[in-house]
């Protein structure tokens, strides 16, 4: 082998890299094979500053490995870190470290209440006292939020580039994507055929609804009119669609089973009673005893429920859309309560379907008084022209 000449520090990185073509490098099987080899230390006495160390460039592993690992714009990369979560080993924590939000600065989890970056491999504890003990639970609350960016190594890149905020969130600003992925829910679960579940239509009541509003989203939204025999069947598909639910991929599960994009939760339709089975029974029992109606009523799905708890689909969206108020209706209360995203959701649809019903779909920005002048100025001014030309 060629002698290496001794290079002063302060000579120019191109002379070194011809240099390095002459010296023996670590081979990347070899860094794997020591979990200590992934963070270059400091180096020695009889190092080089630069990394050269008895005819050995030491490789930068973590430069390497990040590449990889550090996508915060990639989505799918983003659920699949969702994905590692349950509830068995991330259980009953506040929505500020929900696995939404572990995930957006690049966390995973590996085992009950802790967590692992992809990238810099810092594991982070995250247990929490009992709730009863108010103080010391907020406060570790509080320490455990702020270590989903500060539990990471300095140079690690997720601290300060993390996925986007729009990733734990449904998205209704992009009405016509909203409308494209409720159209594509609705058929996927479509194809459930005889095994779409019985729906528990309660939650309807909670944000003050009932079941027309499903019938609307049938025959405007699909543009259907259905028989009276399907019309039923296809408000539930509708509402399921509605609430953020599909069909599950066949890579997942060849059986009948529905997933949430969001909360990543599955579940198996044979736990839920069959639509045709529960229509069948309370046509037959409808003069028998409530009692024993009601065990009818638990193998119903409810779509809200089934959703785990930090789910977006049942929290509010962060852009609230609202239906302007009538003229003459005075005895509305302006300061409506905030909808559930799958509500929003509804009324985006509903809107949608009817853009010449009085009281369009509007969001809460409003346009600037500079611009509203200047149209206000243009209509005036069209007036005023024309009825100068008139007396002329």
């Amino acid at each position: 082998m060629m002698a290496v000449p001794n290079c002063e520090v302060s000579k120019p990185r191109r002379i070194k890299a011809l240099l390095s073509s002459f010296l023996k490098g670590v081979s990347r099987e070899e860094k794997k094979q020591s979990e200590n080899k992934e963070v270059i230390s400091e180096p020695t006495e009889g190092d080089d500053a630069d990394g050269f160390a008895d005819g050995f460039v030491v490789v930068d592993e973590i430069s390497t490995e990040q590449s990889s690992t550090v996508q915060p714009l990639n989505q799918e990369l983003f659920f699949n870190r969702v994905e590692t979560f349950s509830i068995s080993s991330w259980f009953a924590k506040p929505d500020e470290v929900s696995p939404l939000r572990c995930a957006q600065y690049g966390w995973e989890n590996i085992d009950v209440d802790s967590l692992k970056c992809v990238s810099c491999k810092e594991i982070l504890y995250g247990g929490l006292p009992p709730k009863w003990e108010t103080d010391s639970y907020e406060k570790a609350c509080k320490k455990l939020e702020e270590s989903l960016k500060a539990g990471h190594s300095k140079i690690c890149p997720w601290q300060s580039n993390p996925s986007p905020a729009s990733f734990l969130e449904v998205n209704l600003v992009n009405t016509q994507k909203a409308v494209d992925d409720f159209l594509h829910r609705v058929a996927s679960i479509r194809c459930f055929g005889t095994s779409i579940p019985a729906v528990d239509l309660s939650c309807l009541q909670q944000v003050q609804e009932n079941e027309d509003v499903l019938s609307r989203l049938v025959t405007g939204v699909l543009g259907e009119e259905p028989t009276s025999d399907y019309k039923e069947r296809i408000e539930l598909v509708c509402f399921m669609a509605l609430s953020g639910w599909s069909r599950s991929s066949p890579e997942v599960s060849q059986s009948p089973t529905m997933s949430c994009e969001f909360c990543r939760r599955n579940v198996g339709l044979w736990n839920f009673t069959p639509f045709e089975q529960n229509a069948k029974t309370t046509n037959e029992d409808e003069s028998e005893p409530t009692a024993k109606r009601l065990k009818v009523d638990k193998g119903l799905f409810n779509p809200i429920e089934e959703h785990r708890s930090w789910c977006p689909w049942t929290k509010p969206a962060s852009v609230t859309y609202t239906v302007r108020s009538l003229p003459q209706d005075k005895n509305q209360d302006n300061n409506t309560p905030v909808r559930p995203a799958w509500h929003g959701l509804q009324v985006l649809l509903h809107e949608r379907s009817s853009p010449n019903k009085q009281g369009p779909l509007t969001n809460k920005q409003v346009t600037p008084p500079s611009q509203a002048w200047k149209a206000v100025r243009r209509i005036t001014n069209f007036w005023q022209s024309r009825s100068a030309a008139q007396k002329t």
